[in-house]
């Protein structure tokens, strides 16, 4: 009797916490779309991904792998991710793995605010890939290649990869069956017998094309790169495409492809498209450091305000003395550097650096700039405090309302010795406290109370803008 109630106790557990599992994977089939923890504008924690970590709270190894091939295709997912958070050293993920390469079973999923379809697969090798050894994944990729796999996570493969020459054939035999992102694959092995095969491309995928050919260039391709340039200048849109004719081309590096490159610097070109040339153009003569592409990157970086810090210490250190000539002059056209102010921060420190006398148009910057390069020159406030920057500065805060502006400057004043009171601070902030936004009030009247503020101490020590911008919640 009393081993029959310690059976009957046994099973009703067993039956119990199966059909706890089972309810789980039922709630997660319902709502039936992948979720991470936090989703939307608000990043909120959602309910599915609850059910998620009640899933992995009660199911143990044995149960995540028999619900890892659930006909549910986020039932799957979820047990592989499941697998991965709870039981990641007890798996031998390259066998696990395997089955997933041929898994294309379409799903919903959101992370953030991103909502997407995906294979079920990708999801996986995604999120497991991580516990695989290079070589692991190389034979995983060997494998998908091989069987000609869907998915993206064997074509992105193929396209951002180098592989042995044990790939070869596969990757040829997938080429021949008019695979695009075979065919760049093939092209990086450079055998000319692919030659024709690689080329191909050029009447299927005009972006694939260019990224391939760059491994196949000789000069009976340079009529078909001219045709091609002039019908791209006359164009009043732009393609991204573009990026990688350019990069081909400037691969030629020789008088040819300077002349064809110079040529987006001519009459006809759109002026609102030609900058989207430049950047492609600056983009693919930048990393050429022997010399050969120094004019047409200065002639970049002085009409278009999309010069990089590699290149501003490439040009410093090879000559100087045009560099800093360069960088004066960019310095003064630097409300165009919003988007590339760690540039603008190297060369304003290099001309201090080299003594060069920038004091006026530093002071007359500050005085106007917006809040991502103010906040730059701002961080070198200390070289140049005298009474003109506080008169400077003083004018602005009469009439400014980016508390990103505002803060840091009343900061400076209250920490720094000045000929400006606290109360004469303070009375020119409650002429204009009206105008300012409610989270900038808040951060001045603490800090006139305080008469410090430490959050606000990257005003002095080099700011983050994005973290400051954060702090009113994206409103300012």
């Amino acid at each position: 009797m009393k081993k029959c109630i310690i059976l009957i106790l046994i099973f009703c557990t067993y039956f119990s916490y199966s059909q706890t599992i089972e309810e789980i994977v039922v709630k997660l089939e319902k709502n039936n779309m992948l979720m991470g923890s936090a989703v939307g504008y608000s990043a909120v924690r959602p309910e599915q991904y609850d059910t998620f970590e009640t899933l992995l709270n009660t199911a143990n190894l044995n149960d995540l792998l028999l619900l890892s091939k659930h006909k549910n295709g986020v039932i799957r997912a979820y047990s592989c991710w499941g697998l991965s958070k709870k039981y990641r050293s007890e798996i031998d993920w390259l066998s696990f793995l395997q089955p997933y390469l041929y898994d294309t079973q379409k799903i919903s999923t959101m992370f953030g605010c991103i909502v997407s379809t995906e294979n079920v697969g990708d999801f996986v090798l995604s999120v497991c890939q991580d516990f695989l050894s290079d070589e692991e994944i190389s034979e995983l990729y060997y494998l998908g290649i091989t069987a000609k796999s869907p998915l993206y996570y064997v074509s992105s493969a193929l396209m951002k990869e180098s592989f042995t020459e044990r790939f070869y054939d596969p990757i040829r035999a997938w080429a021949l069956d008019n695979n695009d992102n075979a065919k760049l694959a093939l092209a990086k092995y450079q055998k000319e017998q692919d030659r024709e095969l690689v080329l191909s491309l050029r009447e299927q995928n005009e972006s694939f094309f260019f990224r391939a050919v760059s491994y196949y260039l000789n000069d009976s391709l340079k009529p078909y790169f001219s045709e091609y340039l002039k019908s791209i200048l006359l164009k009043d849109g732009y393609s991204t495409t573009w990026r990688y004719f350019y990069s081909a081309l400037a691969q030629f590096h020789d008088t040819y492809s300077i002349e064809q490159l110079n040529l987006v610097f001519g009459k006809g070109v759109n002026p609102g498209i030609r900058k989207y040339h430049v950047e492609y153009i600056y983009n693919a003569v930048k990393d050429f450091k022997d010399g050969f592409y120094d004019d047409l990157l200065i002639r970049i970086w002085n009409e278009y305000p999309i010069v990089s810090k590699d290149v501003v210490n490439y040009f410093y250190i090879k000559n100087k003395d045009l560099c800093l000539k360069q960088m004066l002059s960019s310095i003064e056209k630097s409300e165009e550097y919003f988007s590339n102010t760690e540039s603008l921060e190297l060369m304003i420190g290099l001309l201090i650096k080299n003594n060069v006398d920038i004091k006026d148009l530093y002071l007359k910057q500050i005085s106007k700039l917006g809040v991502a390069t103010f906040q730059v020159y701002f961080m070198f406030m200390d070289n140049y405090w005298t009474m003109d920057a506080e008169k400077v500065l003083i004018d602005r805060l009469k009439k400014e309302t980016n508390g990103h502006v505002l803060i840091p400057i009343y900061t400076y004043f209250l920490e720094h010795e000045s000929y400006t009171t606290k109360d004469e601070l303070e009375n020119i902030y409650k002429k204009t406290r009206s105008k300012l936004m409610d989270w900038t009030k808040k951060e001045l009247d603490s800090l006139f109370a305080s008469g410090f503020n430490p959050a606000y101490s990257w005003a002095l020590q080099g700011m983050d803008y994005m973290a400051a911008y954060a702090t009113c919640g994206g409103v300012c």
